[in-house]
């Protein structure tokens, strides 16, 4: 099934949609974004406080059966705070990729305390990488998607190999040189043998500062756990430091950024050794499919040919690095 594209329709449709299920009255409602994933709306309503609701772009993107009930269950027993899910409609006749309202979480994202001078950048990562230290030890039986609280392979490995292999699936039309395609499978393999390393839990998937809620009390919330699912925690790290937290529009430079959270991971993220030799392979591996992935985001999702060009310079950077 397509892409759902943008049209004023959906701007509407919403609004009957939180209307019907939650029993009320929407007395505004603000698209806050267009994203790879979904559309997001901002939503007042007369007796049930403000929520979120969000229409999904592909099938693969709303999470699947059991996923969020489970992840919920988790993050309450570990008191780890996030937006309840209200509704998760997956079988929509009006959205054909599915629907969801959440809570809406009172507060400023990280992303705009930062832009505006609020918030250091250090003093928001010291607080990701302390929340993050605590996501990381919710156990999860395998890897790869949730479902009912099992990952759906037994191995990183496998989770891993499988991924990539549905990327090179999406690419195979493009203008991609088969020594990219390699380097991908050779990362998987090169990370087998450091899987022993690490145990599956719980990653949130997407922790840039966009996806972080600063409180009223200077609390911490990570928000969209859509992508979540089972992996090793290193993954995360790998991701922030990839691109310096994806913060371009920062007055930091990306090394800068990089640096300034391995620094706080380091401080904040208790017991581990960032330096190990092994741990920093691990990162550069990750980082190369982090790359890859991005081939088919910017291409396909984005439809941005300059963003792809780029990621396709990123890879050959980390590739002779």
């Amino acid at each position: 099934m397509s892409l759902l594209k943008y049209s004023p329709k959906i701007d509407k449709t919403i609004i009957k949609i939180v209307e019907k299920d939650l029993k009320t009255k929407v007395s505004s409602a603000n698209r806050i974004q267009a994203g790879e994933v979904s559309f997001v709306y901002k939503i007042q309503t007369e007796n049930k406080g403000t929520v979120i609701a969000k229409a999904f772009r592909l099938d693969e993107f709303i999470p699947p059966e059991g996923k969020l009930e489970w992840i919920e269950e988790q993050l309450e027993k570990h008191h780890i705070p996030f937006a309840k899910t209200y509704k998760i409609d997956r079988s929509s006749d009006i959205f054909p990729h599915g629907y969801m309202i959440q809570e809406f979480i009172e507060g400023k994202s990280g992303f705009d305390l930062i832009m505006s001078d609020e918030m250091s950048f250090e003093e928001y990562f010291n607080k990701l990488a302390t929340l993050l230290q605590k996501v990381h030890q919710i156990p999860v039986d395998g890897y790869g998607a949730i479902k009912n609280g099992k990952g759906e392979y037994k191995t990183f490995y496998e989770s891993k190999l499988n991924f990539i292999k549905s990327l090179r699936e999406r690419m195979k039309d493009l203008d991609v040189d088969k020594s990219v395609h390699e380097a991908a499978l050779k990362a998987v393999e090169e990370l087998k043998k450091y899987e022993h390393l690490f145990s599956p839990v719980l990653v949130h998937g997407d922790p840039p500062p966009g996806n972080g809620i600063i409180t009223k009390d200077g609390e911490l919330i990570l928000i969209d756990w859509d992508n979540a699912g089972s992996g090793i925690w290193i993954t995360e790290y790998a991701g922030l430091t990839y691109k310096g937290a994806y913060m371009w529009q920062c007055k930091l430079s990306e090394e800068e950024r990089n640096e300034i959270i391995k620094r706080s991971f380091k401080n904040y993220y208790k017991g581990v050794n960032f330096d190990d030799p092994d741990l920093l392979e691990v990162v550069r591996l990750l980082q190369i499919l982090t790359a890859y992935h991005s081939l088919v985001v910017h291409y396909f999702q984005h439809e941005d040919i300059k963003l792809y060009e780029i990621a396709k310079k990123r890879l050959d950077t980390i590739l002779s690095s």
